[in-house]
């Protein structure tokens, strides 16, 4: 189940959202041209190691536009189990917790785990905590950043076309804003629409 808080660029503690729909996180995305959708029927395939195809071909199938987009697709797994997975894991995390954009599209689907990806986005900032069966699609030149966690574990496809290195913006945005263990903390299920 993906989470999403809407908040404001200016003052992090003024929450304009709380939803674990995924409807309602698709529809709130859209109008920036982010591609944000779950599907459990693309797992359910990958666990039954379907041989008609693999994974990222059929999550191409299901959005034929990202054949369009992207050339390759690489899998990604970081089990927090490795010290040096982990280790790793520290550094890219230093790394992507600065808000950063990418000359090209950035789509991953997560197969197991979690992840947030923060997107500023106007005036607002949305957290988004992607899980098994979420795709997000993030347009090039969006400025956002990422998080896993000082723990990560996590696993999934990342599709690009050239695996361009992010552009550092040197806003500080990103440390005004909860880390990923923290977002859990302003999702409640008293306050989730």
């Amino acid at each position: 189940m993906a989470y999403l808080l809407k908040m404001s660029v200016e003052n992090s503690s003024r929450i304009y959202l709380r939803t674990t729909d995924d409807e309602i996180i698709a529809e709130e995305l859209r109008p920036y041209h982010v591609l944000f959708f779950h599907e459990e029927d693309i797992l359910v395939a990958d666990k039954a190691s379907s041989p008609c195809c693999t994974l990222a071909e059929r999550i191409k199938q299901r959005i034929p536009e990202l054949n369009t987009y992207f050339v390759e697709s690489s899998a990604v797994q970081v089990n927090a189990n490795d010290p040096t997975a982990l280790s790793l894991a520290a550094q890219s995390r230093a790394q992507y917790y600065q808000e950063h954009t990418h000359d090209e599209n950035e789509a991953w689907f997560f197969q197991h785990g979690q992840a947030a990806f923060y997107l500023r986005l106007r005036e607002y900032v949305y957290a988004i905590i992607c899980t098994a069966g979420d795709f997000i699609c993030v347009p090039g030149k969006t400025r956002h950043w990422f998080d896993a966690g000082a723990i990560p574990a996590f696993s999934g496809l990342r599709f690009y076309l050239t695996m361009n290195a992010p552009v550092i913006s040197g806003d500080d945005i990103a440390l005004r804003y909860p880390q990923i263990e923290h977002l859990y903390s302003l999702i409640t299920l008293e306050t989730v629409l």
